[in-house]
């Protein structure tokens, strides 16, 4: 055999044999995916594109799938997270454990919740708080506006999805405003829920609003979404707070405009409990700008609640969390329910334990009423998934 042929031979054995190690490299890229906690929907688009653009498919999954440098980003977050929540914790412990104690003697189950999140993830339960429950949009924003409109001293937002249409431009005309008045206004949307902004963010920057995008991306549909920041909250004067599922977009206005109904709920807090909200938004802001939310007054305030009625926790989780705070949180208090157990949320896609907890719960007698989508505003959102598992 001459060296071309054996060139020739050992080419064609190896190209005989070379699909194992690239099958098995696309078993396990594809598992990976699976076993990941990822998005459903983007899921089935890495995997549809390594099954139909092979190599393509591969090529885009090294640089855009995998999350290492924001593992090291968001692990340097966690261990300064918690340095400030710890601080935090410190300021209230002895007023802690006094709402505890309280809570045990009065609501045995909603005690052993609040002490779960308070060991394990520092949540505070504080009393003596107002809580107001905003039905849709067309209940919240009003509301919404008119607190901001009344700040004196600070406003600080923190929104998945702000858009440029009429909520966005009402928000930004009224937030200018107030910084033209003195008042202290910082704004944080996240880089692909509020990727369509074009005007807005120079706007703000040249009229003194302080503004920082969470986690910009290039691609839009190929960013994972481990890594969003998805929360709706605002802070004013370190004494009204608001949190919920409505984002800063027209499509939440039942106004006849659009295709869709739109249900979701919103809450105004105003009481100690503010405080818990401002925290998380003090960890995002510091994050981001390296500028400081001092711990004092009018941030935060640090007496004792003038009652015991209304105790609030705020649950907050994220790729640096140990557990999943929330999922832990509603199966606690699923296992610690009495009478009735009454949930609606846009996509409900349960565990195996929140499943498991509920259908628990309904054998021993619980109520059980969940309200869920009819028609859902993604194919991969709670009633399109059902079809599926």
């Amino acid at each position: 055999m001459v060296f071309s042929d054996w060139i020739h031979w050992l080419f064609s054995v190896v190209m005989d044999w070379a699909w194992i190690p690239l099958a098995v490299t696309y078993f396990g890229v594809i598992l990976t995916i699976l076993l990941e906690n990822r998005n459903v929907s983007k899921s089935f688009s890495y995997i549809f594109l390594l099954i139909f653009f092979p190599i393509i498919g591969l090529v885009i999954f090294y640089f855009f799938g995998r999350d290492y440098r924001k593992n090291i980003k968001f692990r340097l977050k966690g261990e300064n997270d918690k340095k400030t929540s710890e601080e935090f914790r410190q300021r209230l412990i002895k007023q802690q454990e006094s709402i505890l104690n309280n809570l045990e003697d009065n609501f045995s189950g909603l005690s052993r919740s609040a002490r779960l999140l308070f060991n394990v993830e520092n949540s505070l339960t504080l009393t003596g708080n107002r809580a107001s429950l905003l039905v849709n949009g067309e209940h919240k924003f009003p509301e919404f506006f008119q607190v901001i409109q009344a700040a004196t001293h600070h406003i600080h937002i923190e929104y998945y999805i702000l858009s440029e249409d009429s909520i966005g431009n009402r928000l930004v005309e009224i937030l200018i405003a107030k910084a033209k008045e003195g008042v202290e206004v910082r704004l944080v949307v996240d880089g692909v829920g509020s990727a369509g902004l074009k005007k807005i963010p120079g706007l703000l920057k040249q009229n003194g609003v302080k503004f920082e995008v969470f986690m910009p991306v290039t691609f839009k549909k190929l960013a994972s979404p481990n890594y969003r920041n998805h929360r709706k909250i605002m802070i004013v004067d370190g004494s009204i707070g608001f949190i919920g599922g409505i984002n800063l977009s027209d499509r939440y206005l039942n106004n006849g405009k659009h295709n869709l109904y739109w249900r979701d709920t919103h809450l105004k807090i105003e009481g100690p409990a503010v405080s818990n909200l401002q925290l998380n938004f003090k960890t995002t802001w510091e994050y981001l700008s390296d500028k400081i939310v001092p711990f004092e007054s009018p941030y935060f305030e640090f007496t004792a609640p003038t009652s015991d009625e209304t105790p609030i926790s705020i649950v907050s989780s994220g790729p640096t969390s140990i557990r999943p705070h929330g999922m832990d949180s509603m199966v606690s208090l699923i296992y610690n329910a009495n009478k009735s157990i009454r949930i609606t949320n846009p996509y409900f896609i349960p565990s195996e334990e929140l499943s498991g907890s509920l259908i628990v719960a309904a054998l021993s007698g619980i109520e059980v009423s969940l309200i869920l989508p009819g028609i859902a505003d993604s194919f991969f959102g709670s009633t399109g998934l059902l079809f599926l598992f």
